[in-house]
């Protein structure tokens, strides 16, 4: 698929003239990758916490989104503008549009989904503080 970008990219910078530019030098390179290396390790923190067991899938989101928000605000020391002003309004819609599934989870506990995540979690939270192994599915 990558080779289908590229050939795709270079078709279209032939056929509209677009100027290349020159190859990096090996300092540019370095400094380059040097910038870009705690981002590059974005997809290793998240593939290594998943194999390892270290966190779920989920949890991996949870982990990526915080580093990249504390990776970014680190990176851009002289960026304010795109870095605090938008970051509350936006946690306040995210706050309001995932309230919205709350009832549903609720309403679905109390009305016998046994297979509604929350009771899982319930389950496996009782299970866990009476110390018992949790290695098959609970049912």
């Amino acid at each position: 698929m990558g080779a289908v970008f590229m050939g795709y990219n270079y078709i279209h910078a032939k056929k509209n003239n677009y100027p290349a530019e020159s190859v990096p030098t090996l300092k540019e390179f370095a400094t380059s990758f040097a910038r870009a290396f705690l981002t590059l390790l974005l997809p290793v923190i998240i593939m290594g916490g998943i194999l390892s067991g270290v966190f779920i899938p989920t949890e991996a989101g949870v982990v990526a989104v915080a580093y990249a928000f504390f990776h970014r605000r680190n990176s851009l020391p002289g960026d304010k503008t795109s870095r605090d002003s938008r970051i509350f309004p936006a946690c306040g819609e995210v706050e309001r549009q995932s309230g919205r599934f709350f009832p549903d989870v609720a309403a679905a506990s109390v009305l016998g989904a046994e297979n509604s995540s929350s009771v899982q979690v319930a389950r496996l939270n009782e299970a866990m503080a009476r110390g018992r192994a949790m290695s098959t599915p609970v049912k």
